[in-house]
């Protein structure tokens, strides 16, 4: 699974990864799937306890529709092969092979992620999630994480 990679150390909410992306759709959807986050599943003290857990473990395969977990517990600047400097935030990587997801942890605040190919660039490749049945996915592999722990 490849990092999440973000241009400075702040939460990107409904924006693209380059920020460039703002659109009115993206933040109406934004506000709905933020709305319907189950705090009883995804907060930041479940957040926490994953990312600092006393195994220490960096991977993990649950029995979940996304089954390939990584988790980074250390958020640093990163010096990439393009000779730009990328932040590497606090996450929580879900995967099945196709999709991949982050639940990202920057200043306190959670930021739900999707990685897109598609695009150009290798290290600026996610959108905000948008859809309720992303949001419900994650929350449901994110249980079974946390059972797994």
């Amino acid at each position: 699974m490849s990092n999440i990679h973000y241009i400075n150390d702040e939460p990107l909410a409904h924006l693209d990864s380059t920020r460039r992306l703002d659109s009115f759709m993206w933040r109406t959807m934004y506000k709905r799937v933020q709305k319907n986050i189950d705090k009883d599943i995804l907060n930041i003290k479940n957040i926490k306890k994953v990312l600092f857990n006393k195994g220490g473990l960096s991977q993990i395969k649950i029995d979940a529709s996304l089954p390939y977990v990584n988790v980074n517990n250390e958020s640093m600047w990163y010096l990439a092969d393009d000779q730009e400097e990328y932040y590497l935030p606090l996450c929580i990587s879900f995967s099945d092979g196709k999709v991949f997801y982050d639940v990202v942890l920057i200043d306190g605040k959670i930021d739900i992620r999707a990685k897109d190919f598609r695009k150009k660039s290798p290290y600026l490749n996610h959108n905000p999630i948008l859809l309720l049945r992303d949001l419900k996915k994650i929350e449901e592999n994110f249980k079974a994480l946390l059972k797994a722990i």
